[in-house]
């Protein structure tokens, strides 16, 4: 192997070193932005987010009652103690010498969650996040979202500062600097918001920003483990030997930040310290199936390692279900999503970490979610069918503006937005082709990703998240309406 250059290490490229898209009705203008109970509403009307929760149980699946409400996240009920260990994880977001720091309730008079810094200025965050997911036209929604009147865009959709390592906060505030200042000429009506669709999963790699002790150890590891290592038939065996030995002390260096922050962490748990419930949270889901077979043709490092066919696919999907179910059988489900490369060596030196399968596991990703967000969290997150949202453009948006509170469109916006073509990171969609999922495989696939499809279907209240109905149709699911 080659010596390696002295870079910056990232966990996507240390993860990289170690393993050697497709796609609801009221609307309602909103009165005042959700709040945490410290902050005094503008209004006592009724939110349209409370009325379409409500809706929501109304139209849930017969088969399905909605169920009760996740436990809530004790820690997300203490905002003291959660922002206190937001600070210790990531202490610029909370400097309190910093006017950029947010503050524990927003303007009253503003629908957007802002607030005034002590010479005048002032600083706006996002109250719209689409959280994802990937391959399930999260972007397209985003870019159709972002079209409406009421919106206004930042500068960059995707700033993805929660979860990924070496993003400022000063920048991150920075890609809403443009519109902050329109809203701040109409603060009734506008609202600004971003598409990070790696929110949605939070795999040990989409969490990077809350592990930085165990990322700089192993990083400094990998270097001298390399730079060490032998050539001849030892060589991978005495590498690894090399990482795994410094393994227990990398781990005991991200324990040491969990204990000095008083609790650990996940990407939720830094939102809801930001801004509280001060946020509308958009999830499109797509069946997972389908997903991961989108997701094998859309990367090619998956074609290039397992073959460029159905068959290849099928040796992909076989080898990474089995590496994820050893996971789930020694460490659990929620352990094996959140932190999987971290957990054994074996399962770091995976291929990709089972990634793509993991990320249509929903149900630990929703379940976190839905607890840091309790009690009430139907107010703040929206979880959405993206067959329902290609199936029917129209309606599903016109359910999401509302969730957003933008008011009711007019027909030349339906007609013009509608006509948009398919989007993907905000610039016109390239379709690739590749062959259809004969059944025998999607029947093989679907089996595997049934038990969590029912697990999400019930903690959802639905039965349409079990993807039972006709699958999508080969290829791509064609132009969005």
């Amino acid at each position: 192997m080659q010596a390696i250059v002295a870079v910056p290490v990232t966990m996507g490229l240390l993860l990289m070193l170690l393993a050697t898209s497709i796609w609801p009705p009221g609307q309602v203008r909103h009165t005042s932005a959700p709040v945490e109970a410290a902050r005094t509403p503008a209004s006592t009307a009724s939110s349209p987010a409370s009325a379409l929760a409500d809706a929501g149980a109304a139209t849930a699946s017969p088969l399905f009652a909605l169920p009760a409400e996740e436990p809530a996240d004790s820690l997300a009920l203490d905002r003291a103690k959660l922002r206190f260990a937001a600070g210790v994880y990531i202490p610029e977001m909370f400097d309190p010498d910093s006017a950029d720091t947010p503050p524990t309730s927003f303007l009253a008079d503003f629908v957007n969650p802002c607030w005034r810094t002590s010479d005048g200025g002032l600083r706006c965050l996002p109250l719209v996040h689409v959280l994802g997911g990937y391959q399930c036209a999260a972007s397209d929604l985003f870019s159709r979202l972002a079209m409406h009147s009421d919106f206004a865009p930042p500068q960059h959709s995707s700033p993805s500062y929660y979860f990924e390592q070496n993003h400022k906060w000063a920048s991150y505030l920075k890609t809403f600097s443009r519109a902050t200042k329109s809203i701040a000429e109409q603060p009734a009506r506008l609202v600004t918001g971003e598409g990070s669709a790696g929110m949605l999963s939070m795999t040990w790699t989409h969490s990077e920003r809350l592990h930085q002790p165990y990322i700089t150890t192993m990083g400094k590891r990998w270097q001298i483990c390399n730079t060490n290592r032998t050539r001849g038939k030892d060589s991978d065996a005495n590498f690894n030997a090399c990482m795994q030995a410094h393994i227990a002390t990398a781990k005991a260096d991200d324990a040491a930040l969990v204990t000095r922050a008083g609790a650990e962490l996940q990407v939720p748990h830094l939102l809801r310290a930001t801004q509280g419930t001060t946020v509308r949270l958009i999830a499109l889901l797509r069946n997972p199936t389908n997903r991961l077979y989108a997701a094998f043709w859309h990367y090619p490092h998956y074609r290039g390692k397992f073959g460029a066919s159905v068959s290849g696919f099928l040796k992909y999907h076989r080898e990474m279900a089995g590496h994820l179910s050893a996971c789930v059988q020694a460490h659990g489900l929620d352990a094996c999503a959140l932190k999987f490369e971290s957990l054994e060596r074996r399962f770091e030196r995976v291929f990709y970490h089972v990634d793509q399968h993991f990320k249509g596991v929903y149900v630990p990703y929703v379940r976190r979610w839905s607890q840091t967000f309790s009690p009430g969290w139907r107010t703040c997150l929206l979880f959405l069918r993206t067959e329902d949202y290609v199936a029917n453009t129209r309606d599903t948006l016109a359910r999401v503006l509302s969730f957003a509170g933008l008011s009711a469109p007019d027909e030349a916006w339906w007609k013009r937005t509608l006509a948009e073509p398919v989007r993907h990171n905000g610039a016109p969609r390239k379709w690739s082709s590749f062959p259809p999922l004969p059944t025998e495989a999607r029947q093989e696939v679907d089996a595997f990703f049934r038990p969590y499809n029912e697990e999400l279907a019930a903690l959802l209240g639905d039965e349409a998240f079990l993807w039972a109905g006709p699958s999508e149709p080969p290829h791509h699911l064609g132009a969005v309406r």
